[in-house]
């Protein structure tokens, strides 16, 4: 057996590789310049391709074949134009390049397996993308690691740490592109992250750019009045002069960032002969400090939120460890300790500590691909016999204990050794069942190899994958980034259902029974499609990100399926994220399966802009209505509100940006908002949704002498799994099992269609009403729908309508009740 031993740390700014051998890590040099990190720059020349330092040089001379922060587009659809070649290179191919430059740091080593470290709240695009980089560059086998992991896993190692309690981390991983706060829970050789919160378009580079926004540029406005809205035309303009100037000005500020982070003032100097500019700007640290203030805002929110969510408080973390070349800048590390009071942990160079960690865990880490080439050259092991082998493969002792239980009581012989050659038991004798204590070197993974004998002296069993780490430290699995959830339709709208919960361990497995929520005929065009997205499974469907779907057509059926068919779908996902789905209906002997490990995700600015306009107005009519019912929420909402009025101008500046990665930001930061939109207004419509079912729940119990047998089956079967939904968080489950206990009672009474007319006439000429609607817009296309159904004398979708008006203003009903007002309607339909 032979493990992975190379680590890959893929950065935004710069790139390392290291090996795992003997129990300590070595981070490799550039063969040329000795350098251990790699920027994480391409540049295309005539006949060459640059990466590295050398291509980071380009910017200054040829930014339009130059490339630099391609991680933070991995995963989107972003292309770069490669002027000199016409050619349009993707984040993966760009990713590729740097991988495979890093494996030339490992001389006189073929590398062919690696582990590539991605930030915790990458999302499974993002992480596909990353491996199929790692493919592209010629790896045979890619494992992902999260990056706090990595981080833990390195302090735990290289520290030698004694821990006898549990202690509780926080590692704040702020590097050039991203950043990840996360909780570890570090006991005695075990790891555990807990939860993480972070921001893919937060990091370093940011910075970057404010200093050129908000500095460099307001400096060459002032001194050439031509380069007015300088800033706006870098961005996107197509002048090749106004791209050049902008990489230039990032290569400046990304100097300066850096001499700021240890000195108190700098200069920046822009030169551009074509138009005659030369600028000299003064920098002082606390000029720098004031643009880093709003970006450390946003990670401590984080943090907070973090804590908050899994009832923390600042005095409960041992310590904080500090991950990423961003968290050398002084403003960060002093704000840090003035905030939370806990002692920062700087003992390892930030800049290393996630490939050191990653190169720890490859060295424990089984090489599938070198397993299955080994089975196919080597001699097929002796197994004449089985023999189950007991040990601790984690040790802080000297030495340990083996057992090897033989499935039949014999005599004979047993030899062990260690792979270094330190240790050989000799041929001894054994009874039944084999004991030795099996000496380990300290710090480093032990591997021996076992051979058993009958009392001839013949090999009846041989045993080379015994591997026992002594005093190294381990994780107990990588957890789930999000909540990976089914998305069902029902009559009501789209609803998700879980199927794996966010800090799960990887891999996962699950199977899940479904029915059929349509009939599809073989040879037709109809078809069965099942989606599934990432994201909080308390999140509208619209607000998270798809993975993929499964599609099952009429034209690929043998036989029908028929509404209410048993469906079984079955679910894995590898430590890696790649899902797995397997369909089956047994009933018509229909299997199948499809991999999902999507890479790209396509955004739509426009789409995304208006999107941002629409959740202004929601939540506008939100507010509406809590402003009578919950004033509280209906603040915090319109914070929420404010952030997206914001967020839509910026969007609006940036429609045009061909080359900064702002436009994923923004969808990013919108996509967040609506989540906590959604989460905020699930927790206030949920309570909502649980008082209306257990209201109607209740009534259907007063009436139930009144129902048929037939009609208390349905009530049954209603409310069977009470417990698993009310306990679900999921407010469209709850409130589908509501409408259900309805439609249930509307059944047993006798209601005229007049009734159902003169109701839907209240709703129509009542003026207060309206204001206690919980989807303004939608009470006003009930009402449309009303006027047109009752024009045909469409009675039964009026009498849908009617429920439906009901159901929107439920609080206006609630109130009259309280305030000892009458309610007819709702008396009359059974819902009050």
């Amino acid at each position: 057996m032979k493990n992975i031993n190379i680590g890959i740390d893929l950065g935004t700014t710069n790139s390392a590789i290291a090996s795992y051998a003997n129990g300590k890590v070595q981070v490799h040099k550039n063969p040329v310049g000795l350098r251990e990190l790699l920027p994480s720059v391409v540049s295309y020349r005539k006949n060459r391709i640059l990466v590295g330092d050398k291509a980071r040089e380009r910017f200054l001379v040829d930014a339009e074949n130059t490339f630099a922060s391609f991680k933070r587009a991995m995963g989107t659809d972003k292309k770069y134009h490669v002027a000199i070649t016409d050619d349009m290179l993707s984040p993966i191919e760009l990713s590729k390049m740097i991988l495979s430059e890093l494996s030339n740091f490992v001389l006189d080593t073929d590398v062919k397996s690696a582990v590539i470290t991605i930030p915790a709240s990458f999302n499974t695009m993002q992480s596909n993308a990353t491996k199929e980089a790692g493919l592209a560059a010629g790896f045979e086998e890619v494992v992902l690691l999260q990056e706090p992991i990595a981080a833990c896993i390195a302090y735990s190692n290289v520290k030698e740490l004694a821990i006898e309690e549990v202690e509780t981390w926080l590692v704040y991983d702020f590097g050039g592109g991203t950043f990840d706060a996360s909780l570890a829970k570090v006991s005695n050789r075990s790891l555990e992250i807990i939860d993480h919160k972070g921001d893919n378009f937060l990091g370093g580079v940011d910075f970057d750019m404010q200093i050129i926004q908000k500095i460099i540029c307001p400096a060459i406005e002032k001194e050439s009045p031509a380069h007015a809205n300088l800033w706006k035309k870098m961005i996107s303009s197509d002048d090749a002069s106004y791209k050049k100037l902008y990489y230039e000005c990032l290569f400046r500020a990304e100097e300066a960032k850096k001499e700021l982070s240890v000195r108190e003032e700098t200069f920046i100097e822009i030169e551009s002969d074509e138009d005659d500019l030369f600028v000299t700007i003064d920098i002082t640290r606390d000029d720098f400090n004031k643009l880093v203030q709003p970006k450390f805002e946003t990670s401590f929110s984080l943090i907070e939120e973090l804590l908050a969510e899994n009832a923390l408080e600042f005095s409960m973390i041992y310590k904080i460890i500090m991950v990423g070349g961003t968290t050398l800048i002084p403003y960060i590390r002093e704000e840090l300790t003035k905030r939370t009071n806990i002692p920062l942990d700087i003992s390892l160079d930030p800049t290393q500590i996630v490939v050191t960690g990653a190169a720890y865990f490859a060295g424990s880490k089984e090489s599938t691909l070198v397993a299955e080439k080994a089975t196919e050259n080597e001699t097929a092991k002796v197994t004449k016999i089985s023999v189950q082998w007991i040990y601790e493969n984690q040790s802080n002792d000297e030495e340990e204990l083996i057992v090897g239980i033989l499935e039949q009581k014999i005599e004979g012989f047993y030899r062990i050794i260690r792979n270094d050659g330190g240790y050989d038991s000799g041929m001894m004798r054994f009874r039944d069942k084999i004991n030795e204590f099996l000496p380990l070197i300290s710090g480093a993974k032990n591997t021996f190899s076992v051979k058993v004998y009958n009392v001839y002296k013949e090999l009846i069993h041989e045993n080379d994958d015994i591997v026992i780490s002594q005093g190294l430290y381990n994780i107990l699995g990588q957890p789930l980034p999000n909540d990976i959830c089914l998305e069902l339709d029902h009559e009501e709208g789209t609803y998700l259902e879980e199927i794996f919960k966010k800090n799960e361990i990887l891999p996962l497995s699950k199977t899940i029974y479904k029915t059929a929520s349509k009939t599809i005929l073989k040879d037709s065009d109809d078809k069965l499609i099942i989606n599934i997205v990432e994201g909080s499974v308390r999140n509208s469907p619209a607000s998270n990100l798809p993975i993929g779907y499964i599609e099952i057509s009429g034209h690929h059926l043998a036989l029908d399926i028929i509404k209410g068919l048993d469906i079984e779908l079955h679910f894995k996902m590898s430590e890696s994220r790649d899902l797995t789905v397997s369909i089956l209906i047994d009933s018509i002997n229909l299997k199948q399966q499809q991999i999902f490990n999507p890479n790209q995700f396509v955004i739509n600015f426009s789409k995304v802009i208006t999107e941002i306009k629409q959740y202004i107005n929601v939540i506008e009519n939100e507010i509406a209505v809590l402003k009578i019912t919950d004033k509280n929420i209906a603040g915090e909402l319109k914070a929420i509100q404010n952030k997206l009025v914001t967020l839509y101008g910026e969007a609006l500046e940036y429609e045009n940006d061909t080359v900064t990665e702002t436009k994923y930001q923004i969808h990013e930061q919108k996509r967040l908002l609506i989540q906590k939109f959604d989460q905020l207004a699930a927790n206030t419509l949920l309570l909502r949704e649980i008082q209306n079912y257990t209201e109607n729940k209740a009534l259907v119990e007063e009436k139930l002498d009144d129902l048929s047998e037939s009609q208390i089956a349905a009530y049954k079967k209603i409310v069977a799994d009470e417990q698993v939904f009310l306990h679900s968080g999921n407010k469209q489950v709850i409130q589908i099992k509501a409408k259900e206990l309805i439609a249930l009672l509307e059944k047993s009474r006798n209601i005229t269609d007049e009734d159902y007319r003169y109701y839907y006439y209240f709703f129509v000429h009542n003026d207060d009403i309206r204001a206690y609607s919980s989807n303004q817009r939608k009470f006003d296309t009930l009402l449309k729908k009303g006027e047109k159904a009752n024009g045909v004398n469409n009675m039964a979708e009026l009498q849908y309508i009617v429920t439906e008006l009901y159901e929107n203003t439920r609080e206006y009903f609630r109130q009259r009740s309280a305030g000892g007002k009458s309610n007819d309607i709702a008396s009359k339909l059974g819902i009050q």
